[in-house]
């Protein structure tokens, strides 16, 4: 009688195992897998658009960009594959200019159709570090509070975006240079309390020469209301009694600033 041999024992076995519904099934999971991991991507057919934005701004910085084009470049490095324009357009449409998009939080931004958290994100940690800049040149002294252009430079960065009226004072030596700052007040949309006591107290213990109070006006518009112009008389006179000078009283607005030095008040 026939007996079969080892080998084409084994090989049978194997054969008839090969064709089992469940061996099949692993075998069609794991091809299906390997599909997937072999997968290309799709082509990016934007790469050569946002390619040429950055070679512009490597060559000229944004000089020549158009005002949607600034955001288009800023937003391809956190959505790297796909188109930005039409987001950016979408963006500055319905808040109508770059402060406000940086001044918007994420839950305002996440409401524009193609901007995700991460891309929200971006967008706030962008506006913040746009303050920890002009914070970071302060504190190292890069900037001395000489030229009213600088100044104002300076407190639209870092107060200028608030949705609520702050106030932020600066306490300088005699040579101008910056020895303390802070927020001393956030009040509601149209109205900020100071306590002047404290602002000469802090005066006083950092021996100022001299202070520069600012706030903003979320409004928009710079001119100062009646309150303004009392608590500038007020402080200005609690300073005088200890021999500190306030130097200026500016308002910060989207449609400009107000000095009250500049325009003889102080």
């Amino acid at each position: 009688m026939y007996t079969e041999s080892k080998p084409e024992k084994v090989r049978n076995n194997f054969d008839s195992l090969k064709e089992s519904p469940e061996l099949k099934s692993e075998a069609n999971l794991l091809q299906s897998l390997m599909n997937s991991r072999l997968k290309l991507p799709a082509e990016d057919t934007n790469a050569g658009h946002r390619e040429r934005l950055r070679t512009r701004f490597e060559k000229s910085k944004f000089e020549g960009f158009n005002n949607y084009e600034v955001l288009e470049l800023l937003l391809t490095y956190a959505i790297p594959r796909k188109d930005t324009k039409g987001l950016s357009k979408n963006l500055l449409k319905s808040f109508g200019s770059h402060k406000r998009i940086l001044s918007a939080d994420t839950k305002e931004l996440e409401q524009i159709g193609g901007l995700g958290r991460q891309s929200a994100t971006y967008l706030k940690v962008l506006s913040e570090y746009i303050k920890f800049y002009f914070e970071d040149q302060v504190e190292k002294n890069e900037i001395q509070f000489i030229s009213l252009d600088q100044t104002v430079k300076y407190f639209r960065a870092v107060i200028g975006s608030y949705k609520n009226e702050v106030v932020k004072v600066l306490y300088l030596n005699s040579q101008n240079k910056l020895v303390h700052k802070e927020l001393v007040s956030e009040g509601t949309v149209n109205e900020s309390i100071l306590n002047i006591r404290n602002i000469v107290a802090a005066a006083l213990k950092y021996e100022s020469t001299s202070v520069i109070v600012a706030h903003n006006h979320p409004s928009g518009v710079p001119e100062p209301s009646g309150y303004d112009d009392k608590i500038t008389i007020k402080i200005a006179e609690a300073l005088k009694v200890v021999e500190i000078d306030l130097q200026d009283h500016i308002i910060i607005a989207s449609e400009g600033y107000f000095s009250y030095r500049e325009q003889g008040i102080l």
